[in-house]
């Protein structure tokens, strides 16, 4: 297949369905897939056949519809993506279970990016928002995070992520002065946003004919091992795409059905398809992309 893509992104939903909190903009109470932990023999299985692409997979992140720290072989499993030589091995969190001991050993993973969403640096807004966390427990960790990172001289990457939303959109430059006090921009260090987003349950519509990045440059595998068409599909069921666990990821990637939705995209008739054209996620993704230079261009110029 001359016009084979390797995907430079890899999600791999270690948890799905089990989480410490009960966010307001969450998909994780429609999900009809049973809560679950993928099991190492999978995950092991899934990045044995990843392996012969890693030169071209920038990030694989240990991701899922729930709390990744809840995972009790998380490190373990972070342990074999670093041993499988993947470039960038990362996972969010949003900070409400990483006591110092868990942090520890997140650390001596070796993990290159942690990624801390946290919504806002009030607390009623933040417990708002991220129903079930403590504001100040959160803050305290992340913190801690910080200071462990720094002493104990590790090159893991630290991000804060802000999803944008009516409660906090009034907080950005606030958020972004606090934050930058305590990154390291010159290790990498960055302070995120993006804006909140449907899942493709919109009631009309979305007038669009932008190209999706997620079909071109990331594969989304679930708990189960099932290929997901994109983050959105959060149950893996739009399309019956196969099993990362059974086939090859990438060939499945190359298969019919993303070959075509990326045709339709290509000559703008995203909304030709049925599953994409309730969707804002294309939308978000490009102000999102926006944002995040402009902020980092002020950040340099001040530090």
């Amino acid at each position: 297949m001359n016009d084979m893509i390797t995907p430079s992104i890899i999600d791999i939903e270690t948890v799905h369905g089990i989480c410490n909190a009960s966010c307001i903009m969450c998909s994780i109470h429609s999900s009809s897939q049973r809560p679950q932990l993928m099991s190492q023999e999978m995950f092991v299985n899934i990045v044995n056949k990843l392996i012969p692409y890693r030169e071209s997979i920038e990030y694989l992140n240990i991701v899922g519809l729930g709390e990744a720290i809840l995972d009790p072989n998380v490190f373990v499993k972070i342990g074999v993506a670093k041993d499988a030589g993947f470039r960038q091995v990362s996972l969010p969190t949003n900070g409400g279970m990483l006591d110092k001991r868990r942090a520890s050993k997140l650390l001596d993973t070796g993990i290159d990016i942690v990624i801390f969403s946290i919504d806002s640096l009030r607390k009623d807004r933040f417990e708002q928002i991220r129903q079930g966390l403590s504001f100040q427990r959160v803050i305290d960790n992340i913190q801690m995070f910080i200071r462990l990172r720094n002493e104990g001289k590790y090159a893991t990457t630290i991000c804060v992520r802000m999803i944008e939303q009516e409660l906090n959109e009034d907080e950005w430059q606030e958020y972004t002065d606090y934050w930058s006090q305590y990154l390291t921009l010159t290790r990498g260090d960055m302070v995120l946003r993006f804006p909140r987003h449907n899942w493709a349950d919109a009631e009309c519509i979305i007038p669009k004919s932008v190209s999706c990045p997620y079909i071109f440059d990331r594969i989304t595998i679930n708990a189960s091992g099932k290929i997901q068409f994109c983050c959105i599909d959060v149950d893996a069921s739009f399309y019956k795409l196969g099993s990362a666990f059974d086939e090859d990821p990438v060939d499945i990637f190359n298969g019919d059905v993303f070959r075509d939705a990326r045709a339709l995209m290509n000559k703008g008739r995203i909304n030709d398809l049925e599953r994409c054209s309730r969707c804002d996620v294309p939308l978000k993704r490009l102000h999102r992309d926006k944002a995040d230079m402009n902020i980092m261009e002020t950040v340099n110029e001040a530090s």
